[in-house]
């Protein structure tokens, strides 16, 4: 008994050191959680709900408005921008309601949980209102209120059959007139908040399983990456996710038509609209998507094939006319007949300068004044044509500072430079016609030759999201260059998408356009 009990007495201690051990392991557990729950305390957005003075802090501006509603809890506090916000409704839908008991806070229509600091403010910014309930999470409410452009007329894509409808500044209604155009369960529209400072929101729409996934990918990577501190258009954003090249001539295409935007995404591309801008934006684009209208296409093959060509003469002459009046006069008078040989020299016989110093004198007139005429209201603008074409196109001929048929040569570029559909590409044809007047005046016909050359070379070093912009030329693609190129066969036989846009469903429709 006496060894048993020194066996005990032994013992008692290691008993005592493991219920320590044990007590130790606890603690440690213990801290442990104690740890991560202070962890997790940190990682809130914030440790109270805030309050309307906390809002008051970040937003020092004199439209702020506060109020203090009495609940049956207590009082909360409603926080808005009066620039913003709807007050008829902010009347009707919340403070009303809310007085008479007629509706609780969590039943209010549109709210919304807020559980970010930056949350609250990106939605008061957007014309939100906020509603702080004593002791609970702020709610945001959208009564937005500004005053937006209502739907009208496009101003720069005019068309005579066409729909009369066009994109406006506000981003819901646009989203909601390409999705009217386009009842597709697959189109998908993503909201991206972009700009430091200006924080405007951008939508990227495109068909699932139709666009390219690639472009779809690169642009849903890019969107986030985007620093800019000020967006104004889409091209500001498709400028920094694809990149711009040293061109005159326009990598994206820019519409302010929802039912030529809800098309081409049914091709296979894919759009971006701004919030604050009635154009949207569309990649890729390729030369002859400038050239093409859905209105030509209309009447059928035979016309829109007319319509196309008179298109390309007329970005032909813009470009290449006043370059090759220079050449043969300058250089290369031998390859006229005598006759006519003789009448351009009496045109020009008491002009003061050589051919291509008249050239470029007449070109940059005639350009600063479709400037004047373009940027000036319409009244103004009417009045700089009238004076232009009468006072500054005739008193210099009479002048002899031009000659009549440069006159005639000049006003025809114009002309052609404007045929375009798009107002921005028709400036890469009136810069462009300078370098080959500049090419001919020093070469003769060999430069003009040598400007058209690397005008093609300069074209086929473009690409727009990585499409060549002289597709389907190059690459040659037999298939869009017989049926979206210079000849579109009637809407039927439109079996297959463009593959220069690689979309993923290359299979638009069944043959001939329906089911046997």
């Amino acid at each position: 008994m006496p060894a048993q009990r020194r066996r005990r007495r032994r013992d008692a201690p290691a008993a005592g050191e493991e219920s320590g051990s044990n007590d130790v392991s606890v603690l440690h557990h213990l801290q442990e959680i104690v740890g991560s729950a202070a962890g997790v305390l940190r990682l809130l957005p914030f440790s109270h709900p805030p309050t309307a003075e906390d809002i008051k802090a970040q937003l020092l501006g004199d439209d702020l408005e506060t109020a203090a509603l009495s609940l049956p809890d207590g009082t909360a506090d409603v926080v808005y921008l009066g620039s913003l916000v709807n007050k008829k409704r902010l009347w009707e839908e919340v403070l009303d309601p809310l007085l008479t008991r007629t509706v609780a806070v969590d039943a209010l229509p549109g709210s919304k949980r807020l559980v970010t600091m930056e949350a609250i403010l990106r939605q008061m910014l957007l014309g939100w209102v906020i509603l702080f309930p004593p002791g609970r999470m702020p709610v945001g409410l959208p009564l937005k209120g500004l005053q937006q452009r209502s739907v009208d007329e496009p101003t720069t894509e005019r068309e005579i059959i066409g729909p009369k409808e066009a994109l406006v500044e506000d981003l819901e209604t646009n989203i909601g007139l390409v999705r009217n155009r386009l009842r597709d369960p697959a189109l998908r529209v993503q909201m991206h908040i972009v700009g430091t400072r200006s924080r405007t929101r951008v939508a990227l729409l495109y068909l699932d399983q139709v666009a390219s996934s690639e472009l779809v990918a690169r642009t849903q990577r890019g969107l986030p990456t985007v620093q800019i501190d000020f967006v104004r258009t889409a091209a500001d954003v498709a400028e920094v996710i694809f990149g711009r090249s040293l061109t005159p001539f326009p990598l994206y295409e820019e519409t302010e038509r929802p039912d030529r935007f809800a098309a081409a995404l049914a091709s296979g591309r894919i759009g971006l609209i701004v919030e604050g801008s009635p154009f949207g934006l569309l990649v890729p684009v390729t030369f002859m998507e400038f050239q093409k209208d859905a209105e030509s296409a209309l009447p059928g093959p035979i016309i829109s094939v007319y319509v196309r060509t008179l298109r390309l003469l007329g970005l032909f002459l813009s470009t290449a006319a006043p370059g090759l009046y220079v050449a043969i006069l300058t250089a290369n008078p031998g390859v006229l007949p005598l006759p006519l040989a003789l009448t351009l020299s009496t045109t020009r016989f008491a002009v003061p300068y050589p051919v291509a110093t008249e050239a470029l004198i007449m070109l940059l007139v005639v350009d600063i004044l479709a400037e004047a005429t373009t940027q000036s209201s319409g009244a103004i603008g009417n009045t700089l044509a009238i004076v232009g074409t009468l006072i500054i196109g005739q008193m210099m001929v009479q002048a002899h500072l031009a000659s009549s048929l440069l006159m005639i040569i000049v006003s025809g570029s114009i002309m052609g430079s404007y045929l375009t559909l798009k107002f921005s590409f028709s400036y890469a044809l009136r810069i462009w016609k300078y370098v080959i007047v500049l090419l001919s005046a020093f070469a003769g016909l060999i430069g003009w030759f040598t400007g058209f050359l690397l005008l093609l070379v300069h074209l086929a070093s473009l690409k727009s999201a990585g499409v060549p912009y002289l597709s389907p030329l190059g690459p040659f693609r037999p298939y869009d260059l017989t049926h979206y190129g210079l000849w579109q066969p009637s809407r039927g036989n439109q079996r297959l998408r463009p593959g220069m846009w690689r979309a993923q469903d290359l299979v638009r429709q069944p043959k001939r356009g329906r089911v046997r």
